[in-house]
């Protein structure tokens, strides 16, 4: 034991008569300097609110309507015109001369009349406004490029003018695309054209590949080895139902054999050597049918 007690250090501690007092948690003082993300946060609100021009809670907010580019409502559309008025175009012109496009929208009578063209084509149906952007862009149009691009009788640049009439880059080139090929009509946007009827091709194929994978399934499926695992112990107290039985009540599954969907697909294309098959069709209806 003497070995044993060398071993340990004295150290004094407190007895239960003399007590451990109040004891003090150390308090942090806290910090003079918001966080940084409190900071961002307040310059992100500050930033909508000056842009916006309206409160940045949730109250306040105006849904968005879906449906039309302009669906919007009033003060929505008012609010957000502002802000695009209010911002650069970043077009060639305005890097090199500092010009902006935006700036004579801002006039109170001309920012009016840009409203109420606005508004003017959210009572429009989405092909109708098409054609009155195509006829703008066609005017424009020399033979070569556009030559004087106007708006409510004021030069803007393309960027302006599709942000102003929120009109997409893609859709702005196919109007383009149209009116340099010479085309005599506005080429309509097919999103938004309602199919009467199904493609009746496209049916017949979806019927010929369903017909062809059920006979597939029919004559070269096989049902799955079963594993019955004789050999391990019974988790269950329960008697086991008879396989007879079994076999009577449920169904049976079955697989076809090894291979994938392309080699199922190029059978259907040799049964059928008259007719196209693409993989997304193919793939569509194997597994709505199975």
């Amino acid at each position: 034991m003497a070995h044993a007690g060398s071993c340990f250090a004295h150290v004094d501690t407190l007895s239960d008569e003399e007590g451990c007092g109040d004891l003090v948690t150390p308090v942090r003082a806290p910090s003079k300097r918001p966080s940084c993300s409190t900071e961002k946060t307040v310059q992100k609100k500050a930033r909508v609110v000056r842009l916006l021009g309206c409160s940045s809670t949730r109250e306040n907010t105006n849904p968005v309507e879906k449906g039309n580019a302009y669906g919007l409502k009033k003060k929505d559309m008012v609010a957000r015109t502002r802000a695009i008025v209010q911002s650069k175009c970043r077009c060639s012109k305005g890097k090199r001369q500092g010009k902006n496009c935006f700036l004579p929208f801002r006039e109170s009578s001309r920012f009016s009349l840009l409203i109420d063209h606005l508004r003017k084509l959210a009572r429009m149906d989405k092909l109708e406004i098409d054609k009155e952007v195509w006829s703008c862009l066609r005017s424009a149009y020399n033979g070569s490029k556009l030559q004087r691009l106007t708006l409510l009788d004021m030069p803007v640049c393309q960027n302006s003018f599709k942000r102003l009439l929120r009109l997409g880059s893609g859709r702005f080139l196919r109007l383009i695309d149209s009116i340099r090929k010479g085309d005599d009509d506005c080429p309509m946007d097919m999103r938004f054209v309602k199919k009467r009827f199904p493609d009746k091709l496209h049916s017949q194929k979806r019927q010929i590949v369903h017909d062809f994978l059920h006979h597939l399934y029919e004559t070269l499926a096989e049902p799955m080895p079963e594993g019955t695992g004789a050999s391990k112990r019974p988790r269950t107290v329960k008697k086991r139902d008879d396989k007879n039985l079994i076999a009577t009540t449920q169904l049976i599954e079955k697989a076809l054999p090894p291979g994938s969907f392309y080699e199922y697909l190029a059978m259907l294309r040799r049964a059928h050597p008259t007719m196209t098959f693409s993989y997304k069709l193919f793939c569509s209806v194997q597994f709505l049918a199975f």
